[in-house]
């Protein structure tokens, strides 16, 4: 049996969903995956303007890194 080829670009491999779902298939055999040097630059792009690097994070007092949370929480819930 012959084995499905598919070229794949940056919009089908950005999206978690897609990229699972196809990374999925051809763990299973389904087909063979192919990707340009391109659309793997178009990718590393995109995530970098997508998902920016975290917070420089601080030691606390323990040594331990403290990493900084990108959003505070509007509200506190009470206790009690």
């Amino acid at each position: 049996m012959q084995r499905l080829v598919a070229a794949l670009d940056a919009d089908v491999l950005v999206p978690i969903l897609s990229c699972d779902f196809l990374m999925t298939a051809f763990d299973l055999g389904l087909y063979e995956p192919v990707v340009s040097t391109e659309a793997v630059a178009e990718v590393e792009r995109n995530l970098i303007e997508d998902f920016p690097a975290p917070r420089p994070c601080r030691t606390s007092s323990s040594g331990r890194p403290h990493v900084q949370s990108a959003r505070r929480p509007t509200h506190r819930p009470r206790l009690g």
